[in-house]
Order: C-alpha cells, then structure tokens, then sequence
C-alpha cells in the first residue's frame, strides 16, 4: 500500500477546483438529469426493463421528482430522505411512505421492492451522483485523504467520506478515487438497503455550464477482503446520461444533449 505523501495540493481542493468549483456550483440551483438505466440487480428487484427516467434535483436540499419511473407517463414519484411518494397528474396522492428506509428492513438481495422501495432508492441514489464531490463541503461531512490506490497501472488518491446521518446516501463511510487530473474514477461502497458491496466506474467526464460530471457509470461486484471490482461480471447497475439541465437561480437554463444515435433505444 502506497503511504500517504505530505508535498501535494490537498485533495479535496483540487477536486473541487477540476470540477468547476464552489462558486460556479453555487450559482446552481436545480439539475434535471435524463439517462438510460438498468442492470441485473433492478431486474433481481422485479424491474427488468430498460428505463429511460428524469430526475429533476434542488442542490440546496435533499428533494428528488421521478418521472416515466413506471406507473402511468404522468405519475411523479417524490423522494425526500423522510418521505416517498408517488402523485397523480391532478396532484393527488396515490400511494406514500414516511420512514423509508426502514421499510427495508430484513431485505437481501433478491428481496422484490415496490415502487416506493425503487422510488427511495434511485432518487437518493442519484441526487448522490449529481452533487458529488461538491455535498462534501456541506455540514457534518467529513473526509481525509487515505493512502493511494493502483489500478491497472495507474494511481488513483483516494479520499474516504463519512456522510451525516440526516442525508440519504448508499452507506455512512465512502471511499472515491480520483486520477492525476482530480477527476472521479471510482466509489466503493455497501448498499446498506440492497446488501451489495460494489466498484462504481465513472466514464466520459463531460464540462455542462462549467461543472464536470461523469456521463456513463457503472455499478460491478466487490471482493471485501482483497478489494477488487468484478468488472469483468456483469453490472449491477449502468446508468447513461442522455440530457443534463443545469438551471441557474434567474432562470437560465445550460442544456449537453447527447446526439439521437448515442441514446439507446
């Protein structure tokens, strides 16, 4: 294992700064996301189509809407770390659920979910993804910089994260590698409410309105004792972006669209 060295630029600074930095991000105050989405885990949970769903973010708050999620094309499926729930076109309420996370009590792998269960799940999941790194400077995180990783001939720092116990996320303590330009290579962690422990890859970083986000990730198996990915497996979970909204707080809007050929049908 590689030690620590005490003669680079600390690296959460540099990895907010490469990934367009705090003021930029500030200067955000909604993302809408549209990606392609699936993986043998979903299917194992009793989804197994493709989906191609929205999510639209607050970046100040833990709030995630859900559209085309399953239900009917207008249905939104709301998640907030206290409550899910799924609202009708005429704004009523056709199902809900406080505590959620608790309803994933006794669950293993193959343990079927419910709408509510998937609702949970990917809006924390990736009200995650959209906000990293920059949710680590938010009260109560707290990392540090752990020794360096090799991978396939590279090495990553790797920044450990331990997440408050108010926000919603895959488990307390986190680990993200970042290469030599301070851009997301890799997450490890354990879906407290699946069970899994796993790599997550991101791919294809991308500058939308001047914050860099990864467009395509993947989601493989990881061997606790040895921890290394299971990348030649299959993938628990991919996720492709197809369109990114960055809105700003008068109202304009930065659009990366990917070209009709790149998204899957």
């Amino acid at each position: 294992m590689a030690a620590l060295k005490q003669d680079r630029p600390d690296l959460l600074d540099s990895v907010l700064k490469a990934h367009g930095g705090l003021e930029r991000w500030s200067q955000i105050k909604s993302i809408d996301l549209t990606w392609n989405f699936s993986g043998w885990l979903l299917a194992a949970k009793g989804y197994p189509e493709h989906y191609q769903p929205t999510i639209t973010i607050n970046t100040e708050k833990q709030i995630a809407i859900l559209r085309r999620l399953g239900g009917g094309p207008d249905d939104k499926f709301m998640f907030t770390p206290e409550r899910t729930w799924i609202e009708r076109r005429d704004g009523s309420v056709s199902i809900s659920r406080d505590n959620p996370r608790a309803s994933f009590a006794g669950h293993t792998r193959t343990t079927p979910w419910d709408d509510l269960h998937l609702t949970y799940f990917v809006g924390y999941a990736v009200y995650n993804y959209l906000v990293t790194p920059f949710c680590f400077t938010w009260p109560g995180f707290q990392t540090r910089e752990l020794p360096e990783h090799e991978e396939h001939g590279q090495w990553w720092r790797v920044l450990e994260v331990t997440y408050p116990d108010s926000f919603a996320t895959h488990t307390k303590v986190q680990k993200f590698y970042f290469d030599g330009n301070f851009m997301l290579q890799r997450l490890d962690y354990v879906t407290d409410v699946a069970g899994g422990i796993v790599a997550h890859y991101c791919y294809d970083h991308k500058e939308v309105g001047g914050i860099v986000f990864p467009m395509l990730r993947r989601v493989v198996r990881r061997i606790p004792e040895t921890n290394e990915s299971v990348a030649g497996g299959p993938s628990s979970f991919i996720l492709d972006y197809c369109e990114l909204v960055l809105k700003e707080e008068d109202g304009k809007e930065i659009v990366n669209r990917k070209a009709f050929a790149d998204i899957a049908p």
